[in-house]
């Protein structure tokens, strides 16, 4: 009887769970995309703007089965982080938060307000035009200072009115002169992680 309760249990439950997501499978998909950032010399002065862009086709290539999937109609948006060097060492990165440190211009997107690390992080919605996804940013420095930002990789990204299928997008640099040796000089003796060499951008304000 007990082993009988536990069972019904069990299928109630699993029930309830495929019914709250529309009686489906959970499918996950995995795409690599670009950014790239321009004019991408390694100093420019105050008040001169980085453009920060990002283009890639709702139609991409599923990396876990090489398939062609079309993953139009997401809830993409993308985050950034913005830090100044101040001097660190192998086991301190040696950074602060530096959102302040810029005004910004927005092309494509739209700017999320979110109080949760506003003075180092800014999340914007990645916007959909013509089976691309678009997203440009002008980045305009107020003042002096070594700087770096890195746009993050977008976890579990869902479409809308499709609660079963989620992907990762991977935003790594492409046709793009990330000026490291900034982050290095910063960090001596420090190896830069793999996600830092694909995800960082670095430049100086004078």
């Amino acid at each position: 009887m007990k082993y009988f309760i536990v069972v019904i249990i069990y299928i109630l439950s699993v029930y309830a769970s495929c019914n709250k997501h529309g009686d489906c499978i959970t499918k996950t998909y995995s795409f690599a995309t670009g950014i790239k950032t321009y004019p991408d010399t390694d100093s420019l002065n105050i008040n001169d703007t980085i453009w920060l862009d990002f283009s890639s086709p709702t139609r991409l290539v599923d990396l876990g089965t090489s398939n062609m999937i079309d993953y139009s109609e997401a809830s993409l948006s993308m985050s950034i982080d913005f830090l100044e060097f101040t001097g660190g060492i192998v086991i301190n990165p040696g950074v602060i938060p530096a959102v302040n440190a810029f005004d910004y211009k927005i092309i494509y997107g739209t700017f999320i307000p979110d109080n949760l690390s506003a003075d180092k992080n800014k999340d914007y919605k990645v916007l959909e035009i013509s089976g691309e996804y678009k997203f440009k940013l002008g980045i305009i420095p107020k003042r002096t200072g070594i700087f770096s930002f890195i746009p993050i990789d977008a976890n579990n990204v869902f479409r809308n009115n499709d609660p079963c299928t989620k992907a990762g997008f991977s935003i790594s640099f492409a046709n793009t002169n990330q000026h490291l040796y900034f982050y290095l000089q910063n960090r001596p003796g420090y190896v830069p992680s793999q996600y830092e060499q694909t995800h960082m951008y670095c430049f100086k304000v004078k």
